[in-house]
């Protein structure tokens, strides 16, 4: 039977500067439907950037390298000859949505019990947005959708 999940907020942690986001979660679909509190409020603090680097790589799974020579995947590495990076775009949304399906998998696996979220969050948040990760559109649509997952 699916959970259902709903991301109730997207903000920026003050003290850590990572991203904190609120997940109500529900054990049932028909609890949700029917308006029942979320059987879990679940809080992450996660350390999203929409850009990394990689090493660059051909189809073999060499490393091309400052020098221009591709360098095998066993070949030691050569600090007087760096590997070549690259920027790659991150899925910041997909990245959250898997950290709150792991929550989901772990709760649904060690029967947690019910957490309502009675108690408020002591963890500062605040819409300041130093990674532009909150302005993002894709961010925006993130926070209120309703998802399912079965574990």
């Amino acid at each position: 039977m699916p959970w259902v999940y709903r991301i109730e907020e997207i903000k920026t942690a003050t003290v850590s500067g990572g991203t904190y986001i609120k997940v109500n979660i529900w054990r049932t679909r028909a609890g949700e439907a029917r308006g029942d509190p979320p059987n879990i409020v679940s809080e992450h603090l996660m350390n999203l950037k929409p850009v990394r680097q990689r090493a660059v790589m051909d189809d073999r799974g060499f490393t091309l390298r400052e020098s221009g020579v591709y360098a095998s995947p066993n070949a030691p590495n050569n600090p007087s000859d760096p590997a070549v990076k690259e920027d790659v775009n991150v899925d910041v949304v997909a990245e959250m949505e898997s950290a709150i399906k792991r929550f989901i998998s772990m709760a649904d696996r060690t029967n947690m019990p019910d957490d309502p979220g009675d108690n408020p969050s002591d963890i500062a948040r605040s819409s300041a947005d130093p990674r532009g990760l909150l302005a993002r559109s894709d961010m925006i649509a993130a926070k209120g959708r309703k998802r399912e997952f079965t574990p």
